[in-house]
C-alpha cells in the first residue's frame, strides 16, 4: 500500500513538472493593452446601449461632496438606479449609524423626466441628464460616461438646497449590476 502511494505521488509530482516545464507564451504588453483597449470598448458600447434604453446603474466607487472631501465607498451601496421613468439614489457610508435606509446613508426613489442624452462634441463622453422628483428628492441629476470605456462620474444637485455630491464609478447595465438596495424613505 504504501508503494502504491509513493508510485501515485511520484506520478503527480512528474505531471505536474511537465505542465510546468511546456513553454507557454505570455502576452506582451503590446498585445495586453490591445485587449485591453478592446474590452473597454465593448463595455461602452454596452454601457451606452443601456443609457439609451433607459435601464441602467451607476455603481459609486468613491463619493465627493460639496467642499471637495472625497471618501472612498462600496460600490454594492453606493449607486444610482434607472429603471425606465423610475430612479434609486442610495449613499450608505461606513459609519456606526444606521441611518435613513439601515446601511448608514440614505435612499430615495423618484420619477424621472427631463431625460436627455447628449454627445459632448470635443470630448465624445456621453451626457444624460435628468430631473429626479419624489418622496425626499427633488434634483437633477448629470452623468458622464467616459469616452472608451464604462467609467462615468454623476453630479446630484438638490433643488431646494446647495449639497451637491459627486459619484465616481462604473457604469452598467442593471442587470449586470450587483447593487444592494436599501429602505427608501
Amino acid at each position: 500500500m504504501k508503494s502504491f502511494r509513493f508510485v501515485a505521488l511520484a506520478m503527480l509530482i512528474c505531471v505536474v513538472m511537465q505542465m510546468f516545464a511546456q513553454e507557454t507564451r505570455g502576452l506582451t504588453n503590446e498585445e495586453r493593452k490591445a485587449l485591453e483597449e478592446q474590452l473597454d470598448k465593448l463595455l461602452y458600447g454596452e454601457a451606452v446601449k443601456a443609457v439609451n434604453d433607459t435601464v441602467f446603474t451607476l455603481e459609486a466607487g468613491s463619493v465627493t461632496f460639496k467642499r471637495g472631501y472625497t471618501v472612498n465607498v462600496s460600490s454594492s451601496t453606493n449607486f444610482i438606479t434607472v429603471d425606465k421613468g423610475r430612479a434609486a439614489v442610495q449613499t450608505a457610508f461606513d459609519v456606526p449609524v444606521s441611518g435613513a435606509n439601515g446601511m448608514g446613508g440614505v435612499t430615495v426613489d423618484g420619477n424621472v423626466t427631463n431625460y436627455s442624452v447628449t454627445t459632448d462634441k470635443r470630448s465624445g463622453d456621453t451626457m444624460v441628464s435628468m430631473a429626479v422628483m419624489g418622496v425626499g428628492i427633488s434634483a437633477t441629476v448629470r452623468i458622464r460616461l467616459f469616452k472608451s470605456c464604462n467609467k462615468a462620474t454623476a453630479e446630484i444637485m438638490p433643488d431646494f438646497n446647495s449639497n451637491n455630491l459627486r459619484l465616481s464609478g462604473v457604469l452598467l447595465p442593471s442587470d449586470k449590476s450587483t447593487v444592494f438596495k436599501g429602505r427608501s424613505l
